[in-house]
């Protein structure tokens, strides 16, 4: 391990601790730890050692894109940071068997060429779209998944199929965010 890969891991350790972030608001995935940060409203994805944030302010042009991916509750902005984040992980878990090429990109771990990239961000909207619009699922199956399902080595297994994994995983997930909170 090399100094910046050391100095990376003491960060991601010190923000555990400096925050007092329970060890099970660290959601480890196959190819990285999550981290949610309910006090600072910001998540942080370890992925090798390479660390990528992310915080939203809470504003109208962010409100406005949570409402239009059907995030309408008390706190839309936060609610689509978490799952959105989370989703890039976890999509590319389960149809790729790799980490989230966007957030791999973004850390500084590995670069991977814009159209992959694209690719796994149309993948994270929809899915987000669809875990709130269940009534629009085959037009949007039409439009987006098939163009990119089309175009790529993915393991074909259906959007109801990657839809339902993630609405589960993502319960799983907030369940612990709300545990947590109460201590």
């Amino acid at each position: 391990m090399n100094r910046d890969e050391v100095n990376r891991t003491i960060i991601f350790d010190e923000v555990v601790s400096i925050t007092k972030i329970p060890t099970n608001q660290i959601i480890e995935l196959k190819y990285c730890q999550y981290l949610v940060d309910t006090e600072n409203r910001s998540v942080c994805t370890n992925i090798k050692g390479y660390f990528c944030n992310a915080f939203r302010e809470d504003d109208a042009q962010n409100r406005t894109e949570a409402n239009s991916q059907g995030y309408f509750d008390e706190d839309p902005v936060w609610k689509s940071l978490v799952e959105h984040e989370y989703l890039h992980s976890l999509i590319s878990e389960l149809l790729y068997d790799r980490p989230s090429l966007v957030l791999e990109t973004e850390s500084g771990g590995k670069f991977h060429p814009s159209w992959l990239r694209y690719q796994e961000e149309a993948l994270v909207i929809g899915v987000q779209y669809l875990l709130n619009h269940d009534e629009n699922r085959d037009e949007l199956w039409t439009t987006t998944f098939k163009l990119v399902f089309e175009n790529s080595d993915l393991k074909i297994i259906g959007v109801d199929w990657l839809v339902d994994q993630c609405k589960f995983r993502i319960a799983d997930l907030w369940s612990r965010i709300e545990k947590d909170s109460q201590i």
